[in-house]
């Protein structure tokens, strides 16, 4: 089987999918081989490796049914709930306590019956209160910690990528110095933060778009204004989620990092992680294997050293901050 046999027969078992959603599924199993493909595979070989063209349709429509069904269901009325005097009260179910109740239809005895018991069912409402209110501070702080995880590795990226400059400059002092296992060593560290910054903002990209893709997918939030709308209300508010879920699903499921020049742009950053891990080694041999060069600055005797070397004049290194410090 080839890859337009594969398409055909997946796009085939996937008829009853809406148009946009069957081409995004087909499209994401083809990019599928295509990745493997380019990763040295033969065409026979990268179809082998992904699911046959049934298993992979049972998948697609399993997780289309499962999309439909949030794991988490907000519903809050809007509006007032209150039953007004007159055709309202003959509305109101006579036999039912909870709604006569509201209907101020109580007897005697049931008024009695109720202060009586009141420490009782009062005290079970307060728990059940409890019980809940701690459910939901403990789900949104489970949801809060997930997305402090994200920031993390945002973060992570951004500090790696803006070490560079200061990477780079290090290495130039060390030219100056006439250190040059020390500049090596901090030529490799700028290679490295590079490469893996970059990698490390592709992370936080994906997780970002998986994790806000799986809020939009599983968890829902509904207000409804009265019973007698609640019904045109709850059908449009499906119709314009199902439309922009799809879109979004869309979004979601293309990798934005997924066109041929980024995938050479990654694939650079890792040869770059590799040669600047690469660098550092052969500058540690270079120095004789001298722990001291990884020793960025050190100050002792009112003397500054780099990599184990002294700076004669630190205020004549290139963008010295240390010239401040000798004013």
């Amino acid at each position: 089987m080839n890859k337009e046999e594969y398409r055909s027969q997946l796009a085939t078992l996937l008829h009853s999918l809406p148009e946009k959603e069957r081409e995004e599924a087909v499209a994401f199993y083809m990019e599928m081989i295509t990745d493997r493909m380019d990763e040295g595979m033969s065409e026979d070989e990268a179809i082998a490796a992904v699911s046959t063209p049934g298993e992979a349709a049972q998948e697609i429509i399993a997780q289309g049914c499962a999309k439909k069904q949030p794991l988490v269901s907000f519903d809050i009325s809007v509006g007032d709930d209150s039953i007004d005097d007159g055709e309202g009260e003959a509305e109101v179910p006579p036999e039912r306590l909870i709604a006569r109740l509201k209907a101020h239809k109580l007897s005697a005895l049931e008024w009695i019956a109720l202060i009586v018991t009141s420490p009782l069912w009062l005290s079970l409402i307060a728990a059940a209160a409890a019980l809940g209110l701690a459910l939901i501070i403990a789900i949104f702080a489970l949801y809060a910690c997930a997305w402090v995880v994200v920031a993390c590795v945002w973060a992570v990226g951004v500090a790696l990528v803006a070490a560079v400059p200061a990477a780079v400059l290090i290495a130039v002092w060390g030219v100056q110095i006439s250190n040059i296992p020390y500049a090596l060593e901090y030529v490799g560290y700028a290679l490295f933060a590079f490469g893996s910054g970059m990698w490390a903002l592709r992370g936080a990209l994906k997780l970002t778009q998986a994790f806000y893709g799986w809020t939009k997918r599983n968890v829902s939030l509904r207000f409804r204004k009265d019973a007698g709308q609640d019904s045109t209300l709850e059908e449009s508010a499906r119709e314009v989620d199902e439309r922009a879920g799809a879109a979004e699903d869309a979004s979601f499921a293309a990798d934005p990092i997924a066109s041929p020049h980024l995938r050479a742009f990654f694939r650079v950053c890792t040869i770059l992680i590799l040669v600047g891990i690469g660098i550092i080694l052969v500058a540690f041999v270079i120095s004789g294997f001298d722990w001291r060069i990884f020793i960025t600055s050190s100050f002792g005797d009112g003397k500054i050293y780099f990599g184990g070397v002294e700076v004669a004049d630190p205020g004549k290194l290139l963008f010295s901050p240390f010239a401040w410090f000798e004013r």
